[in-house]
């Protein structure tokens, strides 16, 4: 198992998020099409650097995210998310994710990207996802939640972690 994990503090409350949340049916496909494009240029920019670019298959990564639970909870609300592969889904793992939003003042939440996913291809997958894939894997979380804070008509605050 592999994990993702990716926190921020921004200007909102947990109410706008499970708002956000509850119908996200008419933002998420925008979010998740700037996502997919983020993560390949990031994919693309690791394989320059490892010096596959030009002699690698390029396939496309993109994602589709569900959401499977909205929860309030006292002072936040916990979002349950299936991320996974459009288009060869073999090669590309499924994440489960819970998107945990925290109240730290009236205006500001503390917002928790937490993800896990098995490595698809056996070891040869667990090596890929330890030199590139695991990286865009946290550029696809990192943008989840600027794509969020775009929503929300806020740009997200200070990075914490």
């Amino acid at each position: 198992m592999t994990d993702v994990f990716y926190e921020h503090e921004m200007p909102s409350s947990p109410e706008a998020f499970g708002e956000l949340f509850a119908s996200p049916s008419e933002w998420l496909s925008e979010a998740v099409g700037s996502i997919s494009l983020r993560a390949e240029r990031m994919d693309a920019r690791l394989r320059a650097r490892f010096g596959v670019g030009h002699t690698s298959l390029t396939l496309a990564k993109r994602v589709r995210i569900e959401v499977t639970s909205v929860e309030p909870r006292k002072d936040g609300v916990v979002i349950g998310l299936r991320w996974e592969a459009n288009g060869y889904s073999g090669l590309f793992p499924v994440m489960d994710a819970v998107v945990q939003v925290s109240r730290l003042a009236d205006d500001t939440s503390r917002v928790v990207v937490w993800g896990r996913y098995d490595p698809p291809l056996g070891r040869a997958g667990e090596l890929i996802d330890r030199y590139i894939a695991h990286e865009v894997a946290e550029a696809t979380a990192r943008g989840f939640v600027e794509a969020i804070g775009r929503k929300l008509g806020e740009e997200p605050a200070r990075l914490v972690v």
